[in-house]
């Protein structure tokens, strides 16, 4: 299963880490040519997302004379148009001025807050446009998010010394009354959603604002909802309450079919990345609270380096005693799986005991929790193999939250479990798209990978494979499957520079071992690609 037309109606442009211009399904529509992906970012990230052509062609013609310049200009703009195809329309040339229109080719907005620049990614990484001036202009962006990021920890670290750990900020939604009935009742229902979110994911509880005790820090988060017609207006604003300080804004657009669209998929991904930019700021702002701990493990969990998984769960105890909460405690069973799978466990048994002890007093806890449910639900899967039980768990968190991607991906897999790869494929793109807010977007890039490989589909399982690895070149299991999918199409070079990277992470790989059972390659291991890797070295 593919998106439909009525469930999005854009592109998504990425900047931090490698360039990724791509629609619902991961259908990448990005230029080839350094240029025109040059401009792109020069347009991304232009105040209003548009730029006058002399100024565009001063950074990536600087070289060229000024007839010449314009001759590329006008290549360059066509050469984008061609690789938008159906989305051309979001490439605006008008008069002496060329923008993007968001309606159709939403940028994802860069901060210095990303938690993907702490994992050590850069702002368009895999750029390389051969001018001068353009490499400057990159430069000095890149510089900028970097002083910007690095004063922001020094605050904190000052702070820290100054006033101990600091309280994790209190989270308020605005209230107001708009003119109509449908708007009113609308932001009431997009609030709810947006604090069980922040409860699910993130362990942040949502307060009134009336109730904030004097002195505290308080994240204010606005949302403005209204119909024009056929389609229906969202914008969010976050912003620290104190002095009014701009943090981060979204829009959507979204065709109505009936009653205000909060079950529409673009909406959800509204709220999700909302939720992901509000759990950001606490991590930046306040990193030794509980959730700002909790916060960093996710990042140290989803590298699958050992050591960096070690910390993880250090950070995610310390945070539990601080704040006992069941979300931590879930998490640390998808640690534990991860370094199971990962790290081949000596202590099996042990590791096996430790999942069941927190995914039991997770749901004591608190079983109307999407995320536990969706966690109980891994487990389930990975150490009781009981694909019936984890499909009953995850149905129960998708009724309770049809916006968690995790929920989708264990769906996924368990689908994969039972012979239904097509449903299985379609939950990992409903799942992905759900996902693509998150600074951890690659953990589902692979799961479209191996729903893909289910159904033979080579080339899509290369493509999702690959954006996995573009994303983190690191990665584990997109090299190992992307080894094996290169050998099988006959693609030797190709393979073994996905082998010789693997090897590198990975320094006891072999081959042989995607024929282990006790190896992370059971997609592979089921499918027929199987047979054209070596079994003996």
């Amino acid at each position: 299963m593919t998106l439909g037309q009525e469930d999005y109606v854009s592109l998504e442009l990425t900047l931090v880490g490698p360039m990724r211009l791509e629609d619902a399904n991961g259908v990448s529509f990005g230029p080839k040519s350094m240029k025109a992906r040059g401009m792109m970012v020069l347009l991304a990230l232009a105040p209003d997302h548009r730029r006058p052509r002399g100024w565009l062609q001063e950074r990536l013609w600087s070289d060229r004379s000024a007839d010449q310049g314009k001759q590329s200009m006008r290549q360059c703009l066509t050469e984008l148009r061609r690789h938008l195809g159906p989305h051309k329309a979001g490439l605006i040339t008008e008069g002496g001025v060329v923008a993007l229109d968001t309606n159709i080719i939403r940028v994802d907005p860069v901060l210095q807050q990303d938690p993907r620049f702490e994992a050590g990614q850069e702002l368009c990484e895999d750029l390389d446009v051969k001018d001068p001036k353009f490499r400057e202009w990159l430069e000095d962006q890149r510089a900028k998010l970097m002083q910007g990021a690095n004063q922001a920890r020094a605050v904190m670290r000052a702070n820290l010394m100054e006033h101990g750990p600091p309280r994790t900020p209190v989270v308020a939604l605005a209230q107001h009354d708009p003119e109509g009935a449908e708007e009113k009742f609308f932001i009431q229902i997009f609030n709810d959603h947006l604090a069980r979110d922040l409860k699910e994911y993130g362990a942040i509880s949502v307060v009134p604002e009336a109730q904030v005790p004097v002195g505290t820090e308080l994240l204010r988060v606005k949302s403005d909802h209204y119909r024009n017609g056929r389609f229906w207006h969202a914008h969010v604003h976050m912003e620290l309450a104190a002095d009014h300080q701009y943090l981060w804004s979204d829009t959507r657009k979204i065709e109505v079919h009936g009653a205000p669209p909060i079950e529409e998929l673009e909406m959800q991904v509204l709220i999700g990345k909302t939720a992901t930019r509000v759990m950001n700021e606490v991590m930046q702002r306040h990193g030794d609270s509980a959730a700002g701990l909790f916060f960093r493990a996710q990042s140290l969990i989803f590298s699958l380096d050992k050591n960096a998984m070690e910390q993880a769960d250090d950070l995610l105890q310390r945070a539990f005693e601080l704040e006992p909460k069941a979300v931590y405690l879930s998490w640390r069973s998808f640690l534990r799986i991860s370094q199971m799978l990962e790290h081949r466990a000596t202590d099996k048994d042990k590791v096996i005991k430790e999942i069941d002890d927190f995914i039991a007093t997770s749901l004591v806890m608190d079983g109307a929790n999407s995320m536990v449910l969706a966690m109980a639900a891994q487990a389930r899967l990975t150490v009781e193999k009981d694909a019936g039980g984890a499909m009953s768990l995850v149905r129960r968190a998708i009724d309770l939250n049809r916006a968690n991607p995790y929920a989708w991906a264990f769906l996924a897999i368990a689908q994969m479990r039972n012979g239904q790869n097509e449903e299985a494929h379609g939950s990992a793109i409903r799942a992905r798209y759900l996902a693509r807010a998150t600074p951890f977007v690659f953990w589902w890039d692979m799961l479209c990978c191996l729903t893909a490989m289910s159904l033979d589909r080579v080339e899509d399982a290369i493509r999702f494979g690959e954006a996995a690895r573009a994303y983190l070149p690191t990665y584990r299991p997109a090299l190992r499957y992307l080894y094996a999918l290169y050998e099988s199409q006959g693609v030797p070079d190709a393979a073994l520079e996905r082998l010789e990277v693997l090897m590198r992470v990975e320094p006891d790989f072999k081959p042989s071992l995607l024929h282990d059972p006790g190896y992370p390659s059971a997609t592979l291991r089921n499918s027929k690609i199987i047979e054209k890797v070596p079994a003996n070295n």
